[in-house]
């Protein structure tokens, strides 16, 4: 479920086969098909498309914004200790093995997995379900995604969901080296390598491969101390920067944004509806802002990646 903005993002390519494209006529056709349903009790996990506003309007899966669109999945999952289910399996194969009167060996496999899926139903079925959600907006021009969180798992599933109705529907890294070294040179020498586009901030995290993570918070950026932290072989892993005054985040050597913020003039900018009749109505001109954001960072971090530091 989107808000009015996303807190954070991590972009993906994707490709698609020739003739291929996201439509909303296809998305129409597929996305309601595949909808998250509640997870059972002996389920071990469910996860579907769900609405982008949630119970503001149940049936909404997917929302066009420009050349955008916008999806939410969520993901229910119960996660079972293993430890924990092979004692409870080994104590139900030994009361077994009693009441046939027999050694525990002689359990026959078929009869060691029954023994084993029963005891997985019960754990499952007192478990409760952990439950996450993933924001994902489409740029269709570009064949970006931006993800609202990094885990690779969550965004496997996405990627399975898609292919059920796209089977040429590929993701992969949008940031293939890592642009570390250029958020170490701002760093060290703001003066001739900070790029036009943004503003340092306040905070950073820098790390080598033989030492601690140091992270500074809420310091200045030019100060001694950091230039000795590169001096003694640190690299810059996540930077707070401010891009073209609009957009503030922590940006990471991955490409990835953090804690999102925007303006208060670009904010003031957004052209709100006076008396939105739908929760759609009322966040709309909030989502073209946002995509509009987003797309203009990481083209801009698309063209930086293949810069020579």
């Amino acid at each position: 479920m989107f808000g009015h903005f996303l807190k954070s993002a991590v972009a993906y390519k994707y490709e698609l086969g020739d003739g291929e494209a996201i439509t909303e006529h296809k998305l129409k056709q597929f996305v309601p098909l595949l909808k998250h349903v509640d997870i059972k009790p002996a389920q071990k996990e469910s996860f579907g498309f769900s609405s982008v506003v949630g119970y503001h309007d149940p049936e909404r899966f997917f929302h066009k914004v420009g050349t955008w669109y916008l999806l939410s999945l969520t993901v229910e999952d119960k996660k079972i200790k293993k430890n924990k289910l092979d004692r409870r399996v080994a104590e139900k194969k030994r009361e077994l093995a009693e009441a046939k009167n027999i050694e525990l060996s002689a359990l026959s496999k078929q009869e060691s997995q029954q023994v084993r899926d029963k005891v997985l139903g019960e754990m499952l079925s007192e478990q409760e379900a952990d439950e996450n959600y993933l924001n994902i907006i489409i740029d269709t021009d570009n064949r970006w995604l931006f993800f609202s969180d990094s885990s690779t798992r969550t965004i496997k599933k996405f990627t399975g969901l898609m292919q059920k109705h796209y089977s040429s529907f590929r993701v992969s890294e949008f940031c293939t080296q890592g642009i570390d070294l250029h958020l170490t040179s701002w760093l060290y020498n703001p003066d001739e390598s900070l790029p036009e586009e943004i503003d340092l901030e306040d905070s950073a995290s820098l790390q080598s491969e033989q030492s601690a993570k140091a992270t500074l918070k809420k310091q200045n950026l030019q100060s001694d101390e950091v230039a000795t932290l590169i001096n003694h072989g640190k690299k810059c892993l996540e930077l707070s920067i401010s891009y073209l005054q609009r957009v503030s985040f922590r940006l990471t050597s991955a490409c990835q944004l953090k804690g999102i913020k925007l303006s208060d003039d670009l904010i003031a900018d957004v052209a709100e509806i006076e008396d939105p009749q739908s929760r759609v109505e009322e966040l709309e001109p909030f989502w073209e802002v946002m995509c509009s954001e987003l797309t203009s960072i990481y083209q801009w971090l698309d063209e930086l990646q293949n810069k020579p530091v």
